[in-house]
């Protein structure tokens, strides 16, 4: 079983792991590797493409990429696709958008993996109207530590189906997932509108109008505890979409982005929704092939507080009120691409680029979200740890996956994001955000564990707690040795 130790690091470069790696190309190769881990008293863990930025694809021993199961196949008809787990994001783009068809729900970086993402239950900026990335996974294959294939959805063994999207790999090899599709026409184009506030005292306001986009009803409340059904949010479709190819689905959302100058809060609103229009009017960060996006890249880098500047300046001046731009799926959906290329040749140079993203989940309350945003402004100012981004969205309850954000509550995201970070920063930076997921706690609230999770185990336990119980027993029920581990689950959850 022994290959190459490898040293691996997350994708914000502050965790490595000395790792070895096997990557197996078939159903059997995987079942074989569990026996041998089995047989030499050894555990295993998986690893998508690496763009985690905690330790979600991190485990010292011996780690599994299912980076060679990217098969894509794409079923006009039945408006779906069916996608090896370690098929790209780009890849699978590229395969459902001839035919007018699109996932509804796409991380920011064409590099990262349907299994890396159905692990982690992710979100993309259309998740206000479309839910999380689990709502459109009808069904997927999964090996789990007894060599046994299952298939599971929500009507067969659900409650693995429910544990393993969101899950971190903690209970098998997803071999293979197929997700709805959402038809949008071609050519497929998405238009945004940006308007502008001086302030935040609309946001509440604004962000709802996704909400309301979605369904004619006004947003209700979640239900108390977890497993609520969702409200007001797109739903995928039973068996087909059953619209014809002339009736586009409708698909909207808002989101904003904060420009902090000084003591004030300034507000850029992005208004957007698929078009067929021809014509592309690209909005620069949604370029993320252009030399300019590099070298902006790199100038945060070097010059930290240049984030901030750059956003004050394209509330100033490169992004009037009202203006609208009209981009391709691929550069709207995929624009962090433009940071993993500066990454990639920063580090080829010698260069650490390290950083830092939380995002927390505020109750949807208008009165939380502007206490929780000023602590964290003020947190941050105290640190003199100014964010390169602050931005915000809403979400909806979801269905019940087990470590889901917002199982069985709606909120508000709030996602801070640091670049160019030397030790101390780091240091700062990590006190702060302990002390703010405290202060989510208090409020109710969940960290999101896509992300970095810098928070005291304690807290997260405490916000997830209803959950627990259930999620270890589908453990126990399904891996009752511990042959799969994961350090990320286990340094959160596990005492």
């Amino acid at each position: 079983m022994s290959t190459p130790i490898e040293t691996i690091r997350s994708y914000g470069g502050l965790y490595t792991a000395e790792s070895e790696i096997h990557s197996p190309a078939t159903i059997d190769e995987v079942i074989a590797l569990f026996h041998m881990a089995r047989q030499a008293g050894r555990r295993v863990a998986f690893r998508g493409r690496g763009y985690s930025f905690d330790t979600q694809g991190l485990d010292s021993g011996t780690l599994i990429s299912l980076d060679r199961f990217n098969k894509i196949s794409v079923d006009v008809s039945a408006r779906q696709v069916t996608v090896g787990a370690g098929a790209t994001w780009g890849d699978i783009l590229a395969a459902a958008e001839p035919h007018g068809l699109v996932p509804p729900v796409m991380v920011s970086t064409s590099h990262a993996s349907a299994g890396g993402t159905l692990s982690a239950c992710c979100i993309s900026r259309f998740s206000p109207t479309a839910g999380k990335e689990g709502k459109w996974i009808s069904r997927f294959t999964i090996i789990t530590p007894d060599g046994i294939v299952r298939q599971c959805s929500r009507t067969e063994h659900a409650d693995l189906f429910y544990a393993a999207i969101g899950g971190f790999g903690y209970f098998g090899a997803v071999v293979e997932i197929t997700y709805e599709l959402l038809y949008v026409g071609t050519p497929a184009r998405i238009k945004t509108y940006v308007t502008l506030r001086p302030d935040t005292s609309e946001l509440h306001t604004i962000l709802l109008q996704a909400y309301d986009k979605s369904d004619n009803d006004t947003p209700k409340p979640p239900k108390e505890g977890f497993n609520s059904q969702p409200t007001n949010v797109l739903k995928p479709p039973l068996g087909g979409l059953g619209v014809s190819a002339a009736e586009p689905s409708p698909m909207r959302t808002v989101y904003s982005a904060f420009a902090i100058k000084g003591d004030k809060v300034r507000t850029m609103y992005c208004h957007t929704e698929y078009c067929t229009d021809a014509k592309l009017v690209p909005m620069m960060p949604h370029q993320p092939q252009l030399n300019a996006r590099l070298v902006t890249e790199f100038m945060v880098q070097w010059f930290p507080r240049l984030g901030q500047a750059f956003w004050n300046y394209a509330y100033d001046h490169y992004i009037p009120g009202n203006d609208t731009y009209i981009d391709s799926v691929h550069g709207y959906t995929f624009f962090m691409d433009g940071n993993v290329r500066a990454k990639r040749l920063g580090r080829k140079i010698g260069m650490k680029f390290r950083a830092i993203q939380q995002t927390f989940v505020i109750p949807l309350s208008k009165e939380l979200f502007d206490e929780f945003l000023a602590a964290c402004l003020q947190g941050m100012k105290d640190a003199h740890t100014p964010p390169a981004m602050i931005d915000t969205l809403c979400l909806h309850a979801d269905e019940g996956f087990l470590l889901s954000s917002t199982n069985g509550m709606s909120g508000y995201t709030l996602s801070i994001a640091f670049e160019s970070l030397n030790d101390d920063k780091i240091v700062r930076i990590t006190k702060c955000m302990k002390d703010l997921t405290r202060r989510c706690l208090e409020m109710g609230g969940r960290i999101h564990l896509t992300k970095n999770v810098l928070a005291d185990p304690d807290d997260v336990r405490a916000m997830y707690a209803d959950a627990l119980v259930p999620f270890f027993t589908v453990k126990k029920k399904y891996d009752p040795d511990g042959l799969i581990g994961s350090a990320f689950i286990e340094r959160l959850f596990v005492r």
